[in-house]
């Protein structure tokens, strides 16, 4: 990230190639569509362009990228929206956390993967924003406590306090049995 926000352009096409599958997989936690997805990552990477010169050395890159991202996706969305997530970007996708294709897995233990996926999309999208993206950030991109709140801009102790409320919020809603067939 050093060289790239000096200008050296292959450094930043290497920072691409090394983001581009995390960032990608949230663009589509957040987007719900892939068009959506799309959009966010083109316009995040544009706006890491236009600011690598913001770019402070010693600083993790992956907080300070998914930071831009989640900026990007609260300035282009519409006001007032409150988007749920849609598991249209998980089935089948090669980012999805759960129904990853693992040649290892069967056939009915990647369905059971993509299901159980479903499923804790369908409880993400009954948290409040503030609290889905922690979980996002948290549980899906593996982002640290201290760097959620850097991405956030707040402190650790609120990070903290809204993973407990979603993770609270979502422990009944994961337990419930699935519907018999």
């Amino acid at each position: 990230m050093e060289a790239a926000s000096g200008g050296d352009r292959e450094a930043f096409t290497e920072l691409v190639r090394r983001y581009e599958r995390p960032l990608y997989a949230f663009a589509l936690r957040l987007g719900g569509d892939r068009t959506a997805a799309e959009d966010l990552f083109q316009e995040t990477w544009l706006r890491v362009f236009r600011g690598r010169g913001t770019y402070h050395a010693g600083r993790r890159v992956s907080p300070w990228l998914h930071g831009i991202m989640l900026n990007a996706w609260r300035d282009t969305r519409p006001r007032g929206s409150e988007e749920p997530l849609s598991p249209e970007g998980a089935e089948g996708s090669p980012v999805s956390a759960w129904g990853a294709q693992d040649p290892a897995r069967s056939p009915d233990e990647a369905l059971l993967a993509r299901e159980q996926e479903q499923q804790v999309l369908g409880a993400l999208a009954h948290l409040p924003e503030e609290q889905r993206v922690v979980v996002l950030l948290r549980h899906y991109q593996g982002l640290r406590l201290a760097e959620i709140a850097q991405v956030l801009g707040c402190p650790v102790g609120t990070v903290k306090s809204r993973l407990h409320g979603a993770l609270k919020t979502l422990a009944p809603l994961l337990r419930a049995e699935p519907p018999e067939m």
